[in-house]
């Protein structure tokens, strides 16, 4: 009689059971939620590294400018063409007839440092005598549901190429405005229409400016050079009111703190039901803060909420403050 062969046949490869599955999903997603949080800090830490880069490159461009023709470039130009009101007046803004600078077209900063920037061919598509162009700019926007352009077509092309270097990576564009629009501003102060017919503010850069480094008594360490302006912000998104060298009355690539003196203080990143405030504030969409470059070339991290006192006197560049922290 023969023993039975006891020994059992090897089976095929186990699966998973439904219940070790979920548990495996389960565990995946929590590691995603861990490190998801990381990857996008990482993220902004590199981007708020670029944004840093850009503006250091700025403050250089605007220093070799100083160096080449010993003043700094004015934070607008008004032309003998806007001056003598041939720039262009949509409706609703004859009021602006009342200041003799004070009208759409004026040609900004960004204009003149271009070749400090290696952008001077870009520079020679820009004829300086004839007003700016914008396809898209916020005072537009706030007074009719559809973009509409202003300024003078010559100089449309040159518009809509706005280098990198005057774009943060953080800042978040409608799709309009990828090309023609900056993110950076020069320091200015009170809103200049009020608080000078000729534009002139209390900071380094107004209308037509041409300050020196000598002008700068407080210390350069002590005082914006230049900030960050997205051209949205986190209350407007759909807003484009930096373009890359046009500018209204004294608004767009100028970064000031009060909407006149004594009015209440422009906070870094401000939010507000108001865009027309807003759009004339130092802000960025890094979490927390914002990047400004010091008059002496150095670019510093400004925390939301940095003293109040000490912000405002950062701007001045002959106030005569005392800083001891920022």
């Amino acid at each position: 009689m023969r023993v039975a062969n006891l020994v059992e046949a090897p089976r095929g490869p186990r699966g998973f059971t439904l219940v070790e599955l979920l548990v495996v999903i389960a565990i995946i997603g929590v590691l995603v939620s861990l490190l998801l949080p990381a990857v996008q800090q990482a993220r902004e830490a590199a981007r708020r590294m670029q944004c840093t880069n850009n503006l250091k490159q700025l403050a250089l461009s605007m220093h070799n400018y100083h160096d080449t023709l010993r003043a700094f470039p004015p934070a607008a130009l008004a032309s003998a063409n806007v001056v003598s009101g041939n720039a262009p007046v949509p409706p609703g803004h004859e009021w602006f007839s009342g200041y003799k600078v004070l009208y759409e077209g004026m040609i900004g900063w960004p204009a003149f440092v271009l070749p400090y920037v290696e952008q001077s061919a870009l520079q020679d598509q820009i004829d300086f005598n004839r007003v700016a162009y914008a396809e898209h700019w916020w005072d537009q926007w706030y007074y009719s549901p559809t973009w509409t352009a202003s300024g003078d077509p010559f100089n449309k092309a040159a518009s809509e190429l706005v280098p990198t270097s005057f774009q943060c990576p953080s800042s978040v564009k409608d799709s309009n405005i990828t090309r023609s629009h900056k993110d950076y501003a020069v320091a200015a102060r009170e809103m200049a229409e009020i608080s000078a017919r000729d534009g002139r503010g209390d900071g380094i850069f107004f209308t037509n400016s041409g300050s020196r480094m000598a002008d700068i008594i407080d210390g350069t360490s002590n005082t914006f050079l230049l900030l960050e302006q997205s051209t949205s912000s986190k209350g407007f998104m759909d807003r484009g009111s930096n373009p890359f060298f046009f500018v209204s009355h004294p608004c767009e690539g100028m970064a000031l703190t009060g909407f006149y003196p004594g009015a209440a203080v422009f906070p870094p990143n401000m939010v507000g039901s108001d865009w027309g405030l807003v759009m004339r504030s130092a802000r960025s969409f890094h979490p927390g803060g914002l990047n400004a470059a010091m008059a002496d070339g150095s670019v510093s991290y400004v925390t939301e909420t940095v003293d109040t006192t000490i912000w405002v006197n950062t701007f001045t560049p002959r106030g005569r403050e005392v800083l001891t922290t920022r």
